[in-house]
């Protein structure tokens, strides 16, 4: 028999082979069914430790008045607060406890705001004027507000009414200072205490009521508290939310006693605004505006002429460049990165060039936000600079909200203290001529906020074989200051690309890679060379060879304001596979004479299954004997 007929011969008989192995998974389902496990799939929200309630607590409080008021013009006072029962209606009833000695008891006015009326009294003569009939004890007034159409997703908010008037008292005590009240009409302050019904919750002079949920992390001894309508589509996890609005408020340190309250109302645009110990954002808001507002509530100093940049300016600079991190805020790496490129552009917003910070009349749309931010940026990197990285932008805020308000408004001579104190005169001097005249400040260095993350021992090029397992480290914290956890390496072969995160498991500051293009199985091995480190694929695949013959690894920053290339290490493979699955171009290679039975027999024996073989092996000796025969 020749060559080439014993040859189509063994093909008949793998052809039949190959038939065979292409049934016998019916062939087995016979004995059982295939089966294939599949994970249950839940859906739902785990808040973890966060606190998720409906508005119906029962709620207590007790706000006291200020220092400055007198105590002799402070009348104790019970609010009770109610829903009406199948109403739109919120009645609030205030019982007064008035001084032993009062002789004259006035309301004058209650809440200026449309939709509260006084609907009862107890203890007044005129329901008009409401003057005390000075022999009632604890007189008492109803007013009921009615609630709008505009359900904002399902929840209320409503002001507590603002009550007017005046008190006088009898004889003034014979010690002491003695105040106007004892001789003429004064106005008086109300110290209150708050009594809710079950549908109804009080914080911070407001009535919420409705559906809605709540969301609370507490920070330096206060509770922070979101409250978010059921029929309001966030743009961000409330999760997100009140995280970040912590971690701001343990950066930045303000007054560590107040509790804080943020809303979240309709509407699918990014603003907000805040007031004393509230906030409201709108459902559309990134991240970005909750850390913003929540700096603004942090706030206690007020600010003069040539101050009065700094409030928009730390807000917008703690909201655009800063993101939270086990707890606190740490800057946008990949954003620092980019803003102190030397081949970007410095300073952005040409049209601010001719305002001057400390002159607001010579403002344009938003400067105190924009040149305002970007001079903050500066002095956190004049401030790293100048104190080896003792001080901080943190530093800075801290003071401010620290200042003592009976000395006034925060002035420039005072900030200008603040800087002298935490550095020294020669960064106040450097920060003048940016405040005082419409000069921009330089660029700043990125050094100044650590060293950036680079490949180990300056290595930018490397080369072997495909099947080579090629090691190499990075220094995610060269310095003594803290870097980044993590790094991102794109890894580019051409048609195939793969991104993956390397994190540093152990805080020594470094996370070393173990990458081999070809692996033994075909497929790419990408691990830590550290098990204490981690690597993770977060894009692309490594079930496949990610080989070309060069490789380029881009050593990557990236955070929630994109990602920003440090530096490129390239990797020049001398042999690839010369087709997907194919062993390295040096592996030995089959001889040409090589005897086509043996390859067959040598392939069966290999890869037929147990059931395979009991099917297929007759045909396969068939075809062997024939082509034996045939020599």
């Amino acid at each position: 028999m020749s060559r080439s007929y014993r040859s189509s011969v063994v093909v008949v008989g793998i052809c039949l082979a190959l038939a065979t192995m292409t049934l016998s998974p019916v062939v087995a389902g016979a004995s059982g069914p295939a089966t294939a496990a599949f994970a249950d799939t839940a859906t739902g929200s785990n808040t973890g430790g966060f606190e998720a309630v409906t508005g119906s607590e029962i709620e207590s409080r007790q706000p006291q008045v200020s220092a400055a008021v007198a105590e002799e013009r402070v009348v104790p006072t019970t609010i009770e607060i109610e829903r009406l029962n199948g109403t739109d209606g919120v009645q609030f009833t205030y019982t007064f406890d008035l001084p032993d000695d009062t002789t004259l008891f006035d309301v004058e006015s209650v809440s200026p705001d449309d939709g509260y009326s006084v609907v009862a009294t107890t203890g007044f003569e005129n329901s008009q004027q409401l003057s005390w009939d000075t022999e009632t004890t604890a007189p008492s007034i109803t007013v009921e507000h009615t609630l709008p159409n505009d359900t904002n997703g399902g929840m209320h908010r409503v002001d507590t009414p603002r009550i007017y008037g005046s008190i006088q008292r009898g004889d003034p005590p014979e010690d002491g200072h003695v105040d106007a009240v004892y001789n003429q009409p004064v106005g008086f302050h109300l110290d209150t205490s708050v009594r809710v019904s079950d549908e109804v919750r009080y914080v911070a002079g407001e009535v919420i009521l409705g559906v809605y949920s709540t969301y609370t992390e507490t920070a330096d001894g206060k509770n922070i508290t979101l409250f978010v309508p059921d029929r309001v589509d966030m743009a961000v996890s409330p999760e997100e939310a009140i995280t970040v609005a912590a971690a701001t408020d343990r950066t930045i340190d303000g007054d560590p006693h107040r509790d804080v309250y943020l809303f979240v109302l309709e509407g699918q645009f990014a603003a907000g605004g805040a007031s004393g110990s509230t906030a409201v954002i709108h459902a559309g808001s990134p991240l970005e505006i909750y850390i913003h507002e929540t700096a603004h509530i942090n706030e206690r100093a007020t600010f003069g002429k040539k101050m009065a940049w700094f409030s928009e300016a730390s807000a917008t600079y703690y909201g655009s460049d800063f993101q939270a991190a086990n707890g606190e805020l740490r800057i946008k790496r990949a954003k620092l990165l980019e803003r102190t490129d030397p081949d970007g552009r410095w300073p952005r917003g040409d049209h601010h060039n001719d305002s001057t910070l400390a002159e607001p009349n010579t403002w344009g749309h938003k400067t105190d936000y924009q040149k305002g931010s970007r001079l903050l940026f500066a002095l956190d990197a004049k401030l790293r600079e100048a104190t080896d990285g003792e001080a901080t932008i943190h530093d800075v805020m801290r003071r401010v909200n620290q200042y003592d308000e009976r000395y006034g408004a925060l002035t420039y001579t005072d900030f200008r203290e603040i800087i002298v104190d935490l550095a020294d005169e020669e960064t106040a001097s450097w920060l003048d001529p940016y405040v005082l005249t419409s000069q921009n400040p330089p660029q700043p260095n990125a050094s100044a906020f650590g060293p950036p993350p680079k490949f180990a021992d300056e290595t930018t090029d490397l080369s072997g074989d495909a099947s080579e397992a090629f090691e190499f480290a990075i220094n995610l914290s060269p310095g003594e200051q803290p870097g980044p956890a993590s790094v991102t390496l794109a890894i580019d072969a051409g048609e195939t690309t793969v991104e993956t995160v390397a994190t540093d498991g152990n805080d020594d500051g470094r996370v070393a890679v173990r990458f081999q293009p070809y692996g033994p199985n075909g497929e790419t091995v990408l691990e830590p060379a550290d098990p204490a480190d981690e690597v993770t694929v977060t894009e692309g695949t490594v079930a496949e060879p990610v080989v070309s013959e060069s490789i380029r690894v881009d050593l990557l920053l990236a955070d929630t304001s994109g990602s920003h290339r440090v530096s490129t290490m390239s990797i020049r493979l001398e042999s690839t596979p010369t087709a997907l699955g194919s062993t390295p171009a040096d592996a030995p290679a089959s001889t040409p004479e090589s005897d086509p039975v043996s390859e067959f027999v040598s392939e069966v024996s290999s890869d037929l299954s147990t059931t395979n073989l009991v099917v297929g092996i007759p045909f396969a000796l068939a075809a062997l004997l024939v082509a034996i025969k045939g020599r």
